[in-house]
């Protein structure tokens, strides 16, 4: 209607992946951002959320490039085919559409392996959490286990018991637990455990 459109098939063409190429660009650039962010998250030991948005990077990316690829793949047959229909204007253009294509295709596989880093990286920080918070209840179960077994020794309901006719007696045996504690302690110390 207004005499801007294209001439014939070839421009009709041009235009049509210029335009495509365009929008999956600028959705790329998105992405990419995106996974920016994600990875300085990552390094920053951010929380359990960025697992759900490093999977929906990676969907992504695998669904673009899914994509992308057959498109790639026509434009090069259109270079290698060279039909006639196709000036030599227009094939420099769709030449340069298929470079940007490419570009496009090669980041979504950089960006494929740039998210299993990342997950690696996640799983890395998951399990040094895990060996840490493990690591803590060692310690504190080698610290109680035989303060519970000397007070439920001496918690038995048995006659014989040394101290069960001393009023102190109590204080003494708490007395003792406290000296146990401190002596494990200081000997996880001198094994560097703690």
């Amino acid at each position: 209607e207004h005499g801007r459109g294209p001439c014939d098939c070839a421009e009709f063409l041009v235009t049509l992946v210029e335009r495509l190429t365009q929008r999956i660009e600028r959705h790329w650039n998105g992405i990419d951002d995106l996974a920016d962010d994600l990875e300085e998250a990552v390094l920053d030991e951010a929380g359990p959320e960025v697992g759900a948005t490093l999977v929906d990077l990676r969907r992504q990316a695998i669904i673009l490039r899914r994509y992308l690829q057959p498109q790639r793949d026509a434009l090069r047959a259109l270079q290698t085919g060279q039909p006639a229909w196709l000036e030599s204007d227009d094939q420099r253009h769709l030449a340069e559409e298929l470079d940007a294509l490419e570009r496009v295709v090669e980041d979504a596989d950089a960006m494929r392996e740039r998210m299993a880093l990342v997950r690696d990286e996640l799983n890395g920080q998951a399990s040094e959490r895990l060996n840490r918070n493990m690591y803590l209840l060692s310690i504190l179960s080698a610290v109680f286990l035989p303060l519970g077994f000397l007070t439920g020794l001496f918690g038995i309901n048995v006659a014989g018991l040394p101290g069960t006719g001393e009023p102190l007696a109590f204080w003494i045996f708490v007395g003792a637990l406290v000296i146990v504690a401190a002596l494990q302690l200081a000997v996880l110390r001198r094994m560097r455990w703690i």
